[in-house]
């Protein structure tokens, strides 16, 4: 399991969310910023920040006893393996939860500013998969009929094999 994973002072943020969830959605961004300022943190400890979607992993979330969402869960590797973690208030968001991280680790997480976080976001794409320029197409200049038939053929089978047509004569309503 990911607990097992971690090194004993390694510390892991867990948001357990319902997709369909307003509060959860609302949320993302935040989770997010706060996820790309833990990864960019030097500490002796690591910091993970994961996501649990409670309507695909609803065993993890009982087993957790997930009661609302989102609900926002830390801890050490010792607090995870005994059940013993914390869950914080998300009332005040990532400035409270970088807070609090503060507070009882002393890990520092500088939470960037809306331009900071978008540079810093960019370059992470950048950096994961790469710059790549568009490629140039060449611009079709001429269809022979033989193009324009094999596309209405086509329009036409999927606009009738996604609708339901009654069979038979329609029924006189007097």
């Amino acid at each position: 399991t990911f607990i097992s994973a971690m090194g004993e002072e390694d510390l892991l943020f867990v948001d357990f969310y319902a997709p369909w969830c307003p509060h959860c959605q609302h949320f993302i961004p935040d989770w997010e910023r706060f996820a790309l300022a833990a990864s960019q943190t030097k500490s002796r400890q690591h910091i993970t920040v994961a996501t649990v979607d409670c309507v695909r992993d609803s065993g993890l979330c009982d087993k957790w006893n997930i009661q609302s969402y989102p609900t926002l869960v830390a801890g050490k590797k010792t607090q995870w393996t005994k059940q013993a973690t914390t869950i914080l208030d998300r009332g005040d968001g990532i400035f409270g939860i970088a807070d609090w991280l503060r507070q009882n680790t002393g890990v520092d997480v500088r939470l960037p500013n809306l331009d900071q976080f978008k540079a810093l976001l960019t370059q992470r794409r950048e950096a994961q998969f790469g710059v790549h320029k568009a490629k140039e197409h060449k611009k079709v200049t001429k269809a022979d009929s033989w193009d324009a038939l094999e596309a209405m053929a086509l329009l036409l089978r999927n606009i009738f094999s996604s609708r339901n047509f009654r069979q038979g004569p329609p029924e006189d309503k007097q």
